[in-house]
């Protein structure tokens, strides 16, 4: 029989513990650093996807409810119901800086066309009719073709919404701002006041989930890196699917010259395609977000490059010093600033 045993033979795990022990004093310093960095701290932008993220955004939107169809429902709010959720748009403002992401959105839903859809020409889109279009509505709408008005309908009967012009698209908005939860760029926010997570995969894969214990939506988003990006969502009420979507977007670029100077931003091609849009889909001023310019600001935008100087002043300005511009040998308009044997400084 033995009468004694090895510390091994004792705790046969203790020689495993004491090695991770040893390896982890022998971490590199940025790594430990790193593990215990506040996620206050974070560069989001060290991380490709963010990067891929960031900037102004164009997109064409398909919402489809738990059947399939789109809901086209009269509501006597302006900013919903009655409108195209087939095929609507959106411009997007994503920013990102040290450890925080907004985004300011604009989504333009253009008019559903119910004249064309008056199968039988009486003069009312039923509930059946809209149903052959892909389009679900809990009333049918008697149409007016020389006012382009559309009255809600219930059984025969007016439905008790106001009539409304059905040529006219609106506007809806959204904002969203959410900071790092972590050291891994991954992130954390609210959505309408829920709790929503934000995982990155890798370089171009983001995954958003909306609900802290009930699960509200999940949205999956693809960056291949191109410019381009996809999104789906699907979203959920009480377990059972409510809706699903399907976003493809464009990035705007800026516009470069061959010195590498910028001849248009980015944000000025997003602000008249959406000036485009507006006029193209016939959204009324009284339906258009009010200054675009104020919405569309998150103050984490980098300073726009400014163009290059076309005046001897402002050549100066941009070259020169307070003090050299109050020496006429360095400054002057005769001045061989750069010395090559010219007096012109520009």
């Amino acid at each position: 029989m033995r009468l004694s045993q090895t510390r091994e033979q004792r705790c046969p795990y203790l020689t495993p513990v004491l090695l991770l022990l040893i390896s982890l004093a022998f971490l590199p310093d940025d790594l430990a650093a790193n593990q215990e960095a506040d996620p206050g701290e974070v560069e989001l932008l060290d991380f490709e996807v963010w990067r891929r993220e960031r900037g102004y955004w164009f997109g064409e939107y398909t919402l489809l409810n738990s059947s399939g169809n789109s809901n086209y429902r009269a509501s006597d709010d302006p900013t919903s119901g009655q409108y195209n959720y087939r095929k609507y748009y959106g411009f997007i403002n994503l920013q990102v800086k040290g450890s925080e992401l907004k985004q300011r959105n604009i989504f333009l839903r253009p008019a559903l066309d119910l004249a064309g859809k008056d199968l039988n020409s009486d003069g009312t889109v039923s509930i059946n009719e809209l149903d052959q279009f892909g389009f679900t509505s809990p009333f049918d709408y008697q149409i007016d073709l020389a006012t382009q008005v559309a009255t809600p309908m219930q059984n025969g009967l007016e439905a008790g919404l106001q009539p409304f012009n059905y040529t006219e698209a609106t506007e809806k908005t959204f904002t969203a701002d959410q900071s790092a939860s972590d050291n891994s760029g991954n992130l954390s926010g609210s959505y309408f006041g829920i709790p929503t997570t934000t995982t990155i995969i890798g370089d171009d894969t983001v995954l958003y989930r909306v609900g802290a214990g009930t699960l509200f939506q999940n949205q999956l988003t693809t960056l291949p890196g191109n410019g381009t990006r996809v999104r789906t969502a699907q979203g959920f009420f009480n377990g059972a699917p409510a809706y699903a979507s399907y976003y493809r977007e464009t990035r705007f670029e800026d516009d470069v010259d061959e010195n590498g100077v910028v001849t248009k931003s980015a944000r000025e091609k997003f602000l008249e395609k959406l000036a485009e849009f507006r006029q193209l889909y016939n959204v009324p001023e009284a339906n258009q977000t009010a200054d675009v310019e104020e919405f569309f600001t998150t103050g984490l935008e980098e300073p726009e490059q400014p163009g290059p100087a076309t005046t001897l002043p402002d050549w100066k300005n941009e070259h020169f010093s307070a003090t050299d511009l109050d020496d006429p040998a360095i400054s002057g308009n005769s001045a061989d600033a750069d010395s090559d044997g010219m007096d012109n400084l520009l």
